[in-house]
């Protein structure tokens, strides 16, 4: 089944000792990676190597056991999902965008688990583990344990990341945007 699923994109800047501030820009090429941002000043603020825009898992239906693990800028033919994104050109609070993913294969595929960045032991993440239906949100935190925390009803599709750089933090979430889902359904376990 081809379908077509939208997340939205934001990113927001945090220094240490400063309350959040804005990203002005990101520096991204056509293998979506990042490999730079712009911070509220100006100021170019570079990765130690460039990122992935974002991670994500697919599977075939209710075999969460045979996901496979990809990032935006894999390019592997093997996660038969096709990406574009779009950025707004001024949004105050940060950078914003809209990421599709379609299926082209032939076959039914469940996308799961997006989250900006990639997964890092060394940062703090919120993303879903297993097929609960009711709740699959973990919180990760470096040295700790996941914690399955509960979230709204309306946040179920969250993924949030954050990024150290220096002095810096950068903090990205993905929302699925339910009503852009064409040709697809959507599940929660």
């Amino acid at each position: 089944m081809r379908e077509i699923i939208q997340y939205s994109f934001i990113l927001l800047l945090s220094m240490s000792g400063v309350k959040s501030q804005s990203l002005r820009s990101m520096t991204i090429n056509e293998a979506l990676f990042i490999s730079s941002f712009k911070g509220p000043n100006g100021q170019k603020i570079k990765p130690e190597k460039s990122l992935p825009l974002l991670s994500y898992e697919v599977s075939p239906p209710k075999q969460l056991d045979k996901k496979q693990y990809f990032n935006s800028s894999m390019g592997s033919p093997l996660s038969q999902i096709e990406i574009n994104t779009s950025f707004e050109k001024s949004y105050k609070h940060g950078v914003k965008g809209i990421v599709s993913f379609k299926n082209t294969s032939n076959d039914t595929l469940w996308l799961t688990n997006v989250l900006p960045f990639e997964p890092s032991e060394n940062e703090v993440y919120i993303t879903g583990i297993g097929d609960h239906w009711l709740s699959r949100t973990y919180l990760f935190r470096p040295g700790f344990d996941a914690v399955n925390v509960i979230v709204p009803d309306n946040a179920w599709e969250l993924g949030f990341n954050e990024l150290s750089l220096g002095i810096n933090k950068i903090c990205a979430l993905t929302r699925r945007d339910v009503s852009s889902i064409k040709n697809g359904k959507i599940f929660i376990f």
